[in-house]
């Protein structure tokens, strides 16, 4: 059966990127912005990102055209999880360009 996590896939979302904001505040009090832990936090925040919106993707096809024993995805906490990574990708391109990444959601901005 597909089952969401205890609290749903936007409560653990918002989970992650609480505890992910917390490490990145504590970086970027002791390391200098362009240190690898804190490109290596980017990534760990681009990827949430991505997850956020696949499953904000998912969750309306599923519900749609889902078996009823595939479950449900709720999307309650996803949009905010999502304009968070965003936001912080964004505030920190320098950082993804000077290691040769970026969030190809920016690349319209």
């Amino acid at each position: 059966l597909g089952r969401e996590p205890r609290g749903g896939c936007g409560y653990l979302a918002s989970r992650a990127c609480k505890h992910l904001e917390a490490c990145l505040d504590v970086a970027l009090l002791t390391l200098p912005r362009f240190h690898v832990e804190v490109f290596s936090l980017l990534s760990d925040v681009k990827d949430l990102g991505e997850v956020v919106e696949n499953l904000l993707g998912l969750a309306p096809d599923l519900e749609a055209n889902g078996r009823p024993d595939e479950g449900t995805i709720s999307e309650e906490g996803l949009e905010e999880v999502s304009q968070w990574c965003s936001k912080k990708l964004q505030d920190f391109s320098d950082v993804l360009a000077a290691y040769n990444d970026r969030d190809d959601r920016l690349e319209g901005d």
